[in-house]
């Protein structure tokens, strides 16, 4: 209760007032009408002390009477600084001894900075103390320095790959994939991939996001080529593809890109099928030569035969065989992953495919480049 008075007396015999808070004593820590008192240790001796309590008026009660040693407050400085971004506090009763300040929030955007000090200073009567804010420095405006996303690669599909657009799979699609790209400020990193062909030159864009693949369907690419066969041009055409990271701010590309792959539109155009059955066997070329890690070989049957199709290392061994049986007369492809019968990667180097049906005979040379 505000009205219960505290009376320290040194020993019973001596009834001289040590301290009080009466309504007419004031206590040590300048407050009147409280239920504690604050004495310095400067003002003790080593002694028996008898503390008396007055409750009010004639009340009766139990009181609660704890005697414990405070912690003295730390020492207040006589300066510290406070740090404003854009006019609004950042960071405010720094040490006098902090020189430099790090703002972790700031970001791309610009800011602008100032510092204040507060100074200790006594009041008018030379018995109080506080702080007083000094004006601002100078300005210093800045921003967070950007840095592009690091490398990331393309995956999938393989350099100089070859996809055969038919029928069969003009309703599926081709998987465009890449690794991820880290930005170093934390940005969201997004992508672009594009294809293009030079000649004549078209280019198509598509972005995936924050995703590191696209699906582009082959029926998209086949009127592509339709449309540039519409107009003179052929039916195989090969793309560069690439792939872009952007932060928002700065783009990179694929360090191992661009990558080529070829798209062959003939069976789904129905231009093969417009040549009609082809006149004599014949054996051509492969694409992509060198290859890595597929290639394309045509060839052409002008009737009915068992065909049969090896692949032979430059040692004259067989490697494997892509073809053997009945075919019908037209003109056919098949592709080679570099592989053996038993799936197996072969190494680099020179190879020989040999082709054979009926009474005819044919080889060529390819070159599988890892």
């Amino acid at each position: 209760y505000y009205d219960t008075k505290v009376y320290v007396y040194k020993d019973d015999a001596d009834t001289t007032l040590f301290a009080c808070n009466d309504d007419f004593c004031t206590a040590s820590h300048g407050q009147t009408y409280t239920s504690y008192l604050e004495l310095s240790p400067d003002s003790l001796v080593a002694g028996t002390y008898f503390i008396v309590i007055d409750g009010y008026l004639g009340a009766e009660g139990e009181y609660a009477l704890e005697v414990s040693v405070s912690e003295p407050p730390p020492p207040m400085p006589d300066v510290m600084y406070n740090v404003y971004r854009d006019g609004n506090l950042l960071a405010g009763g720094l040490a006098d001894t902090v020189t430099s300040f790090l703002d972790e929030t700031a970001s791309l955007n610009e800011a602008c900075y100032v510092v204040t000090a507060s100074v200790r200073t006594l009041g008018l009567e030379g018995d109080t103390l506080s702080y007083v804010e000094t004006g601002a420095s100078n300005e210093a405006c800045g921003s967070v320095v950007n840095q592009p996303p690091e490398e990331f690669t393309l995956l999938s599909p393989a350099d100089n790959d070859t996809i055969v657009i038919t029928a069969d799979n003009l309703t599926s699609n081709q998987l465009f994939a890449w690794s991820a790209a880290v930005d170093p400020n934390g940005s969201v990193v997004e992508y672009e991939a594009c294809l293009s062909i030079s000649m004549p030159f078209v280019q198509v864009c598509g972005e995936s996001g924050t995703s590191t693949a696209l699906f582009v369907p082959l029926s998209y690419v086949a009127a592509i080529i339709d449309s540039l066969h519409t107009f003179g041009g052929g039916v195989v055409y090969t793309f560069d593809w690439q792939v872009y990271a952007s932060d928002g701010y700065d783009e990179v590309a694929a360090s191992n890109g661009p990558r080529t792959i070829t798209f062959d539109a003939g069976y789904v155009l129905g231009v093969y099928e417009e040549l009609g059955v082809p006149e004599t066997f014949a054996l051509h070329q492969n694409h992509p030569n060198p290859f890595n890690p597929i290639t394309n070989i045509r060839f052409d049957i002008p009737e009915e035969s068992h065909v049969k199709l090896d692949i032979y290392n430059i040692a004259g061994q067989r490697v494997t065989t892509l073809v053997n049986g009945t075919m019908q007369p037209g003109f056919h492809s098949i592709r080679w992953n570099g592989t053996n019968d038993n799936g197996k990667q072969l190494a680099s180097g020179m190879y020989i495919y040999r082709i054979s049906g009926g009474k005819f005979t044919a080889v060529k040379k390819l070159v599988l480049m890892k």
